[in-house]
Parts: C-alpha cells; structure tokens; sequence
C-alpha cells in the first residue's frame, strides 16, 4: 500500500483520496544528469570531462490519485478541497511511503511544486482519477524517513 502526505495531511483523510498504481515508479525513478563540465578544446583529441561535477536536473513525475466520496457532494467537496490546496501551496512537500503489512518498505519526503493536472475522469460523480504533475526542484534534496 502507497501512503502520501501532502504538507503533512494524510490524503486518505484529508481528501479521500489514495494513491493509484505507477505512483511508486514515478516517485522511484532516477533523476536525469545534467550534462557534464567539459572543454572540447581544438588542439586536443576529443574532450576534457572534468570528474567530480555530476549534478541532477531537476525533474516533473507525474502520480495517478484516486477521489472518492460516499456521494456526488461528499465527491465534489473532497476533489475541490484538494484542487485549492494545490493551486495554493507553493513549494511543500510530499511524502510517500510504501507499507508492506507491518513493514515500512520505503518512506521519503520530496520538496515538490505542483504543476498540472493532465488528465481527469469522472466517475459516476462519486469517485474520479487525477494525473498530478510535480516537480522536483531537487532531487539531491529528499528526506530518507525510514530507520536503517
């Protein structure tokens, strides 16, 4: 199972919201590398690459989320809520952990600003799906929760 905080709300009661499958990949998946520091000097062969620069660059993942209600006003209120503490946020951040029965398998915490959202379906008014888009100013910057 796949927890998210957002700005230290749970989203499962704070919006009835929950996770949906390929969260735990676009949260997981390497940052890109920025290009490296070098010199393509005309009087040498090739090129110098200085060692020791590498850098990430920042990234957008984009995670699926499910909103639900017990009917079309409960629905609407928590899929509204969380539409104005997105737009409103800033820079906040977004913890996920995965939980494994009683095991914590992984728990980070990401500074994230929230940028779109690609894609929404309704369903029946009670319940609809969300493709969040975030970015990660830094990826270098996440917080490990879990103890070792």
């Amino acid at each position: 199972m796949i927890k998210i905080y957002l700005n230290g709300k749970d989203i499962s009661t704070e919006y009835n919201a929950k996770a949906l499958e390929g969260t735990e990949g676009a949260i997981c998946s390497p940052a890109k590398m920025k290009d490296y520091v070098s010199n393509e000097n005309e009087a040498l062969d090739g090129k110098v690459i200085l060692g020791g620069y590498a850098r990430v660059r920042s990234r957008d993942f984009t995670i699926p989320i499910k909103v639900a209600g017990s009917t079309a006003t409960d629905y609407y209120t928590s899929k509204d809520k969380l539409e104005n503490d997105l737009m409103t946020l800033g820079l906040t951040t977004l913890r996920v952990a995965r939980i494994d029965g009683d095991t914590t398998v992984f728990d980070k915490t990401l500074s994230v600003v929230y940028k779109d959202c690609t894609e929404y379906i309704n369903y029946n008014g009670k319940w609809g799906t969300l493709m969040l888009v975030f970015e990660e100013p830094n990826p270098k910057n996440r917080v490990n929760n879990k103890e070792e």
